[in-house]
């Protein structure tokens, strides 16, 4: 255990092994302060630890494969909050999709026995493989995994459908009006992008057969006929369009919302969790290890009673601020709650783990969070975790981290304490002897 006036931990870099990092340009350092800070400190402030992966990019251990990962910054939190926006989308999409499926079937009955009453029995076959086909995706898509390509499975033979009743002559002119569905449709299952590509081309062929089956009747050659008809299809195209973007924006406003902690701009638990299943799906594929650091502020109850509360968020986010300058692009500190923070180490071992912790208490010790006219200086203790098993959860690691930060509360706080045990995953927590404490070196 380590005590408030522990000598600094000196960090060594393996020249042969550490592939140091370019300097950041100078228009990242303006617009960064971040990026001005490791400008200032050269290329060991962008890998404090001395492991082997300074740069984004790991090789696979077993395929020799480069594998790029997309830097995890607090601020822009791609991967997990991702995730969030796409199970937003799904739970959309899914029930959208489940309505038309419905409608499908009941539509595609009801034409069942129309076609067969007016002795139209190709489509009456066809309307009933629909029919079918549609009960069973609704099923299918219950559990699915890859709902967009069930969407797409099921979207074009419903339009190629379509497109053979347009073409059929046995349909009258008003068939037509479905054009104004293909849009509108494809947007809400597809997504922007893609369904405007499809909405394009279905809308191009339907307009293909009108002018073929009914460009030369009199009704259709009158002035603004066929205007009336593409400015319509035009408008329901553009609002369909419009709506999708607005979803998706708003969508992707609220999944970061969910996974941010508003007070400080950080993560918060539940992007932690997320980001912990990816982390350790690498963890378990490559071998690299894993760790979990837990801080905790000390007496910080005293900062709230003396100053209020307004200065306690200041330095709440003041801390943050510290947290975040003092860790690599890829490494991801989150708010639990309160005072406490989490904060995800990848490719880091419990001694590396041991080294950052001790690394983050002094730069808490020695900041001085100014409100007002305050000057309030405060402490904090952390506890250390390395993920042993792959069948450990994040609740089971921050449990260790957890214990570990109460043994350093206990032992007089401003301390680090690393567990190194391996962990049993159970229901109960996991006991820890003092001699499976690793601690900073005095």
């Amino acid at each position: 255990m380590v005590g408030g006036g522990l000598a600094r931990i000196e960090r060594r870099h393996d020249n042969a092994s550490v592939r140091r990092p370019s300097l950041p340009r100078p228009a990242d350092c303006k617009r960064n302060p971040r990026a001005q800070r490791a400008a200032a400190l050269g290329p060991h402030a962008r890998n404090q630890r001395g492991t082997t992966h300074s740069s984004s990019a790991r090789r696979h251990p077993k395929r020799g494969m480069v594998t790029l990962r997309t830097g995890r910054g607090p601020r822009g939190m791609p991967r997990a909050s991702h995730k969030a926006h796409e199970g937003f989308e799904a739970h959309h999409r899914r029930a959208v999709l489940q309505v038309l499926l419905v409608l499908t079937a009941v539509c595609g009955a009801a034409y069942v026995v129309i076609n067969l009453r007016a002795e139209q029995y190709v489509l009456m076959v066809i309307e009933l493989l629909m029919t079918v086909f549609a009960c069973t995706l609704l099923f299918v898509i219950r559990g699915t995994r890859h709902l967009k390509a069930w969407t797409i499975v099921f979207i074009i033979p419903f339009y190629s459908v379509m497109m053979y009743g347009f073409y059929s002559p046995e349909t009258e002119i008003t068939v037509f009006g479905w054009v104004l569905v293909i849009p509108l449709l494809a947007h809400l299952l597809l997504g922007r992008r893609l369904g405007a590509a499809v909405s394009v081309f279905f809308v191009g062929v339907a307009g293909v057969l009108f002018l073929y089956r009914f460009g030369g009747d009199a009704i259709v050659q009158a002035p603004g006929s066929i205007a009336n008809i593409a400015m319509a299809t035009a408008t329901v195209f553009a609002l369909s369009h419009f709506y999708e973007a607005s979803r998706e924006q708003a969508e992707r406003r609220l999944s970061d919302m969910a996974m941010t902690d508003s007070l400080t701009g950080l993560p918060n638990r539940a992007y932690l969790e997320q980001l912990f299943e990816d982390e350790k799906q690498w963890h378990v594929t490559s071998g690299t290890p894993l760790s979990l650091l837990m801080v905790d502020l000390d007496f910080f109850k005293q900062v709230n009673d003396r100053h209020g509360h307004d200065a306690g968020d200041a330095a709440l986010r003041d801390i943050a601020g510290v947290m975040r300058d003092n860790l690599r692009e890829h490494d991801t500190v989150g708010r639990l709650g309160g005072e406490e923070f989490a904060i995800l180490l990848s490719d880091t071992d419990v001694h590396q783990g041991l080294m950052v912790a001790e690394g983050l208490r002094h730069a808490i010790a020695s900041h001085g969070c100014r409100h007002e006219a305050h000057m309030i200086r405060l402490t904090a203790s952390l506890g250390v975790a390395t993920l042993s098993l792959p069948e450990e959860t994040f609740a089971d690691l921050l449990r260790r981290a957890d214990h570990c930060l109460y043994r350093a509360k206990r032992a007089g706080r401003n301390r680090v304490v690393a567990n190194t045990t391996t962990a049993v995953p159970s229901e109960t927590t996991p006991s820890i002897h003092p001699h499976d404490d690793a601690t900073s070196p005095k």
